[in-house]
């Protein structure tokens, strides 16, 4: 999904409360983590879908007032204090917890089912009733109008770099510690949205799933205590390298030999500045490593038809042999 928003009139009805009136160019993910990316990186941003165009703030749109958008400011600050900024500058994620993180997180999964719905692909999509209705649900529960949301099955996992002297798929440690995604995610009988910012990874379940396989991700409305270890052991590591390896793609196939010139004459620049930052661990981590798919990983030769050695139960030429 494209998340940087083209530019739309400023005055409109505010897509939380209703109201007709100024709309601010709200983040979609928290101001607070485009702020730490461009400050333990090179300064700016690309996304992978639109590589040539270089970027000074995150993906955001014309969506809340200016009431609204401060609802949301008091929780985002509280979120950056208790959890975000411990886990980037301490790399723990240990932590107590009230509601004002439910009601954060709960306010980013509702900007992306917003934003979604805005996409003719989304539009299309066999879970779009579903996503439409988690929206209005989330809405009601942010405006103080329902105690609680039904959809409720918010997930955290926080990521970090990779151990070991391999990686799946190119790029892996700089998608899973500082990129930002968000997508609604699908198979024949579930449905999730999904953002991505920074080393979170944020789970709002739409449908069934198996709760005994997210192990310690589950965020209460009413607070709590969250420790590791976290284990996802359902299939979704396989959702995450589709992802990467989509935006692998896409950043390939549109980036030209300017753009590709202009980063490395950047990155020579600010190089001095960057050593040790996390960029430079993260980069480090993922030039030094040899990549070894999951079938070469699986220490013999894998058949089309065979099992696929990632583990979701699909054929080889399904999943990862695509």
């Amino acid at each position: 999904m494209e998340l940087f928003t083209p530019r739309s009139p400023t005055n409109g009805p505010c897509k939380l409360c209703g109201t007709n009136g100024p709309l601010r160019h709200s983040h979609l993910v928290p101001s607070f983590v485009v702020q730490w990316l461009k400050d333990t990186g090179t300064g700016y941003l690309r996304q992978a879908v639109n590589p040539n165009k270089r970027l000074q703030d995150g993906p955001k749109a014309y969506m809340l007032c200016e009431s609204c958008e401060q609802r949301f400011s008091a929780r985002e600050a509280y979120f950056a204090n208790t959890v975000f900024y411990p886990l980037v500058q301490t790399d723990t994620s240990s932590f107590q917890y009230d509601e004002r993180l439910f009601y954060c997180l709960v306010s980013i999964l509702w900007r992306a089912a917003v934003i979604s719905q805005s996409k003719q692909l989304v539009r299309a999509h066999r879970f779009a009733p579903l996503v439409a209705e988690a929206e209005q649900d989330w809405r009601q529960y942010l405006l103080g109008n329902s105690a609680a949301p039904k959809f409720k099955e918010v997930h955290v996992f926080f990521s970090d770099i990779a151990l070991g002297q391999t990686i799946p798929e190119k790029g892996f440690n700089s998608y899973l510690t500082r990129a930002i995604d968000m997508t609604v995610a699908s198979s024949d009988a579930r449905c999730f949205l999904y953002v991505k910012f920074g080393r979170i990874l944020l789970f709002g379940h739409l449908t069934q799933y198996d709760a005994d396989k997210w192990v310690n991700t589950k965020i209460e409305q009413g607070g709590g205590s969250h420790a590791p270890p976290q284990e996802l052991k359902d299939g979704t590591g396989d959702f995450l390298l589709s992802r990467i390896r989509a935006l692998n793609r896409a950043f390939d196939s549109q980036v030209n030999e300017k753009t590709k010139e202009t980063i490395e004459r950047h990155y020579r620049k600010v190089f001095p500045k960057i050593i040790g930052s996390d960029l430079f661990r993260v980069q480090e981590a993922d030039f030094t490593k040899d990549i070894v798919p999951i079938a070469k990983r699986a220490g013999k030769k894998v058949g089309r038809n065979d099992p696929c050695p990632c583990g979701s139960g699909k054929k080889y030429k399904r999943c990862h042999g695509k």
